[in-house]
């Protein structure tokens, strides 16, 4: 309408506010939650059009819209009263101050409640439905829970989406957020398929190394401190805690830290959840803290991208495959390809850029994110065969420091690769003010880490490379993507090439691995032919290997060299992990995605393991992975008590008391022998297995 005020013609209100995109009549967003007077007239005025009163103190209201009338009712809702009817047409007691607007006889008696600002109804009788076994994909526009969203962001119908859910160890809720997985207690209280993390600040470790007190506050009374971290959030968290010392919160919880950290390894050790992140070391040495904060990781804890109402991250992942970047040296032991892995990541870096471009955002969110920041993560596969190559045992130093040298190579020339694409294609938008627009790289950004902890950082900072080359390239012609390194656990594309996932070490030499299409056996092909070498390849060997779960650890005649080369990962002590972890960590401006394996877990052996990451400046880790205390028994118990029955010579025999797992580890070694003999029998033109991309039921597509 237009009204006059001031002799001047003005327009109070726009079509929007009366009619949605669809011209259908509707009550606007900004009219929904007037004050009660304003929120009064305005059900007046709605009455007075389409309204009328009836049968002395109920009012009707009809209307051809469906969003008006819901409109009204919402709004009666708001004035404390409950309407009735459906569809186009509501029945509206007429409570008093309504009923003096519009002249008609008040509501003696109401057929409802009101207590503390909540209005309470009659409650309908319980009908039985026969639900159809139909399932579709749906758009929610209502409350929706986190299974809603995993079933609908599937994989093509493949299996389900996954979701991870991560708390700051502060929020008061912590201690009931640690049991949500537990396969015990109130099944309400629990989310078994959520994963769940721990965002830990490092306030709270030190508190915990240091045997302080840790306050749990409701971020009700502290909403500031989500978007906190170093020295800022320690200055709001202390403040906190002295007003809730003074009485001026009344909503807190006060505990030793170390009794929370406790209850954290605890439902780790117990349940796998939740995963111990920190929120610091993420966020002092995030390139992008100029504009946001990292609130979290992803499901696999190597993204660590800003998010915030505007923006969702969204990360492009590629893998080099470690195990063909080695080459001959001038003494014939196997080194580093150099010049190959320069290459390999020069392109990949490209490809990665080019994907920001094309790619298709279901959400408007995401792609804002993404091509405003164009972070992608670059990370690597293969680790474990290629200490297999260089004959190094994962448990050694030596590993460690190859752990430390690759990723310096990948980091550098990943890094190297997006000045080129920058130089070639310009910077991306939110350059200015980042830390490589400071100088400021990832090894340097240990300097601000200790800095804001306050010590506490125990890292290897030794380098091989000309960084200084690299610093003044950047601030020469900038950088083309806010982030270029992540390590992801590459677990299917691993499988397709035929080498171990991602940093992992091996988990079997003879294993079966089952997905959806179907059971696969991974037999350790370099293991195979250095056994070939001395002899020791035979059917007692692959027996051996089935009873002993592809450990080498207790079959006698293995050489003790070969044992160390091919240790499994419960073989290799977990600090062996978290040091190799380390020295990534160092050069890596996301994350990466490291499980932790530890046969014989104790609460000692868990504290003293995530204590040691936390000092060595990881970001994240990722599953705890333990062993059962007992194992199904294979064999007979001769008197030796040895249970493995095979031995070594001609006429050994086995009795086995699992039937349903022999009969798998049978097919596993039968399937393990056919293949070395048809590796035997035939020559192949190269060592590296392609996949079938034109077949629809390979692993590729799964």
């Amino acid at each position: 309408g237009r009204v006059v005020q001031d002799r001047v013609a003005g327009t109070l209100f726009e079509r929007s506010d009366l009619f949605s995109a669809t011209d259908t009549k509707r009550i606007a967003p900004r009219f929904a939650h007037l004050p009660r007077a304003q929120t009064l007239a305005l059900v007046d005025g709605l009455l007075q059009g389409c309204g009328r009163a009836a049968r002395g103190q109920e009012l009707t209201f009809t209307s051809s819209s469906h969003e008006l009338v819901e409109g009204v009712r919402y709004q009666m809702l708001r004035l404390g009263a409950l309407v009735s009817g459906q569809k186009h047409s509501l029945r509206i007691p007429a409570i008093p101050e309504l009923a003096t607007l519009i002249g008609c006889t008040p509501v003696t008696k109401r057929n409802w409640i009101e207590r503390d600002g909540i209005v309470f109804s009659r409650v309908r009788s319980i009908q039985p439905i026969t639900p159809k076994p139909m399932v579709v994909d749906l758009k929610v526009d209502v409350d929706e829970s986190y299974q809603t969203v995993a079933g609908l962001a599937h994989n093509g119908g493949k299996r389900k989406g996954a979701v991870c859910a991560y708390l700051e160890s502060w929020h008061l809720d912590i201690e009931e957020f640690l049991e949500l997985r537990k396969n015990t207690g109130d099944d309400r209280r629990r989310t078994h398929d959520m994963n769940t993390a721990n965002w830990i600040p490092d306030l709270f470790m030190r508190r915990v190394m240091e045997g302080g007190d840790w306050t749990l506050f409701s971020p009700s009374n502290c909403p500031d401190l989500h978007d906190l971290f170093g020295i800022a959030f320690e200055q709001a968290y202390t403040r906190y805690e002295a007003m809730a010392q003074r009485g001026e919160i009344k909503l807190f919880k006060r505990i030793r830290a170390v009794d929370l950290w406790r209850k954290m390894l605890s439902m780790l050790f117990e349940t796998g959840h939740p995963w111990i992140t920190f929120k610091d070391a993420c966020n002092v040495r995030s390139p992008q803290q100029h504009v946001g904060v990292v609130h979290s990781s992803n499901l696999c804890t190597e993204i660590t991208l800003n998010t915030n109402a505007s923006e969702i991250a969204v990360c492009n992942l590629g893998s080099v495959n470690l195990a063909q970047h080695l080459t001959d040296g001038p003494d014939g032991t196997r080194v580093l390809d150099t010049a190959k892995l320069k290459k390999t990541i020069s392109t990949a870096m490209r490809m990665l850029d080019n994907v920001i471009d094309i790619n298709y955002y279901a959400v408007k969110k995401a792609r804002d994110s993404n091509l405003r920041h164009r972070p992608v993560g670059l990370g690597l596969m293969g680790f474990q065969d290629a200490l297999y190559q260089l004959r190094v045992p994962y448990a050694s130093q030596e590993a460690v420091e190859f752990a430390d040298r690759s990723m310096e190579a990948i980091c550098y020339h990943a890094y190297w690769a997006s000045t080129d694409l920058a130089a070639e294609r310009g910077r991306y938008q939110s350059y200015a003010g980042s830390l490589w627009d400071r100088g400021i790289l990832p090894l340097d950004s240990l300097k601000l880490l200790a800095e804001q902890r306050g010590g506490y950082v125990e890292v290897d900072t030794s380098s091989t490379l000309d960084w200084d080359a690299l610093r003044t390239r950047i601030g020469d012609v900038g950088m083309r993507n806010s982030n270029c390194v992540a390590i992801a656990p590459t677990a299917t594309i691993s499988n397709i090439i035929g080498v171990d996932a991602s940093i992992e070490p091996s988990f079997g030499n003879l294993s079966v691995k089952s997905n959806l299409s179907g059971e696969f056996t991974i037999v350790n092909e370099y293991l195979v032919r250095d056994l070939k070498k001395i002899g020791l390849w035979d059917d007692i060997m692959v027996m051996d290997l089935k009873h002993f779960d592809g450990s080498l650890r207790r079959i006698d005649r293995v050489p003790e060299d070969l044992k160390r080369l091919y240790a499994t990962a419960f073989e290799v002590e977990p600090r062996w992990l978290v040091e190799a972890g380390s020295r990534r960590q160092k050069w890596i401006d996301q994350a990466q995605s490291l499980n932790i394996y530890m046969a014989g877990a104790s609460g000692k052996k868990l504290d003293e393991t995530y204590k040691l990451a936390w000092l060595r400046g990881l970001k994240t880790t990722y599953y705890l992975r333990t062993m059962g205390a007992t194992h199904a028994e294979k064999s007979t118990v001769k008197s030796s008590g040895q249970l493995n029955a095979v031995s070594s010579g001609q006429g050994g025999a086995a009795a086995f008391g699992s039937a349903a797992q022999a009969a798998s580890l049978d097919a596993a070694a039968a399937k393990a022998q056919a293949q070395m003999a048809a590796l035997d029998a035939a020559v192949p033109a190269t060592d590296i297995k392609f996949c079938s991309i034109d077949n629809p039921d390979c692993e590729a597509c799964q």
